[in-house]
């Protein structure tokens, strides 16, 4: 397989300042494709330019871009982790490729992809199986094929002496050759693939089916549908059926998914993963609230839940607790006497109002808590770190305080949000491999620093 240029683009990246190699052809497909949002490059992943035959890397914008070899190939390691995540994350809503593509599913039957798994999918059959070919048989009486004395028998008449004779006998033909309409499909697919997983290393040595008729770029892949499906109903080989059924679901994806690997919400992957890992609570909304009209008893229910990101619930031989957090896709710059790039005010008070409200809802007095921040940060040998704590801004309104003769207060101590930096390589891997936190690192942790903080201020 040759290699194939390689781009790589920062998340956050404004369209004014994009890499002077970027052709502005392409620019226009990554515009057309959603590759922004409000003007700036939202996309960590990898996509492939069928037009220019390029490839474009999305930098989570935690990383830096690559300036060396090892750099770069550190980076395609990570991408490649973080398309799993992203695979991991869909299994919800999306069916697993083993039972997915197996021939005995109906025909009909719901066939969203996620188009990392379906690429693995295709290249790893075509690595052991080569490209579709269309099977024929054909019926000879010129001894050519396998004999069939059944259709012999039926069909011919014998010359009798002592025995009879059959002097044209019948047999089978099977062939097997490229279809003219799905083989191409199939080459091209494969060949599109495999440009994606190329700077993944995945299945760098297959080689791809260059004698094939290409396919025009912008192919309409609907108009196969129809094809496969009635080569489908035709079909009783359990590969061919598995391959008919995922060139089904390829052909029926969006040309985004067809394309690429990847997300442009990349805070979604990282509020997934920090739950897996640091979560075991399942639903963590509250609910909505409830409205009462002074004329009825019966109370209205609103809409908007309060929805904490991650909930860890613990009691271990007595010992009781409940975690919060947060999981803050930001990359806080620390200059001196302030911060830029950190949560809000705002986000630092919502999180002590999901605190206050738990605590208040939960309120057995031998139940710890622990409330924090999940912020991504290349550490690179463990996990997670303890940064420090945020707490809500404490200035007064001067007017209200002289309008209710209102001396000033401060916000009660126990009002912090702890600061986590978590190494997003360490957390996608413990996330695939499906590792979470326990219960002992949560207290020795979370829970004791949570607690310690809150003595230190109020001993302030």
């Amino acid at each position: 397989m040759k290699n194939t240029e390689i781009i790589f683009i920062r998340e956050l990246t404004p369209r004014d300042k994009l890499p002077p190699e970027l052709d502005e052809g392409i620019k226009s497909i990554l515009l057309e494709q959603d590759f922004f949002d409000k003007g700036v490059f939202s996309f960590v992943g990898i996509y492939y330019c069928l037009p220019y035959e390029k490839i474009i890397v999305g930098v989570p914008k935690y990383r830096n871009l690559p300036s060396t070899a090892e750099e770069k190939r550190t980076l395609l390691d990570e991408i490649g982790l973080i398309c799993r995540v992203a695979e991991q994350a869909n299994l919800p809503s999306s069916p697993r490729q083993d039972d997915q593509f197996q021939s005995s599913k109906l025909r009909g039957t719901p066939h969203h992809s996620n188009p990392f798994e379906l690429a693995i999918f295709l290249l790893r059959d075509y690595a052991e199986n080569g490209l579709y070919q269309e099977r024929t048989t054909k019926r000879r009486n010129d001894g050519i094929g396998t004999r069939s004395w059944g259709k012999t028998l039926r069909h011919t008449m014998p010359i009798f002496d002592r025995e009879p004779l059959y002097l044209r006998p019948i047999s089978i033909q099977h062939k097997r050759a490229n279809s003219s309409i799905i083989t191409p499909l199939h080459a091209h697919a494969v060949k599109l693939c495999a440009r994606l997983l190329q700077p993944l290393q995945l299945f760098a040595n297959v080689q791809l089916p260059e004698d094939i008729q290409p396919l025009p770029t912008n192919v309409d892949y609907s108009q196969y549908i129809p094809i496969l499906n009635e080569k489908h109903t035709q079909t009783f080989s359990d590969r061919e059926l598995r391959l008919l059924r995922g060139l089904r679901a390829w052909c029926g994806q969006t040309p985004h998914n067809q394309t690429r690997f990847g997300v442009t919400n990349f805070e979604d992957i990282w509020e997934y993963a920090t739950g897996r890992y640091f979560g075991n609570i399942a639903e963590t909304k509250s609910g909505p609230p409830h409205y009462y009209l002074s004329s009825e008893k019966d109370p209205y229910s609103g809409v908007g839940d309060a929805i904490p990101d991650i909930l860890y619930v613990a009691n271990d031989s007595g010992k009781k607790c409940l975690a919060i957090f947060d999981a803050k896709y930001y990359t806080p710059r620390w200059k001196p006497g302030f911060v830029l790039g950190a949560p809000a005010n705002s986000d630092v008070a919502k999180q002590i109002q999901y605190y206050h409200s738990l605590k208040h809802r939960y309120p057995d007095p031998t139940i710890q808590f622990c409330n924090a921040f999940l912020l991504p940060e290349a550490i690179g040998n463990t996990l997670y770190r303890y940064w420090g704590y945020a707490i809500e801004n404490d200035e007064q309104n001067d007017e209200i305080m002289k309008m209710l003769s209102c001396p000033a207060t401060k916000p009660d101590a126990s009002d912090v949000v702890l600061l986590y930096g978590v190494d997003p390589v360490q957390l996608w891997k413990a996330c695939i491999q499906g590792h979470h936190l326990s219960q002992e690192k949560l207290f020795e942790d979370f829970v004791e620093k949570f607690q310690a903080v809150q003595l230190e201020k109020k001993g302030k």
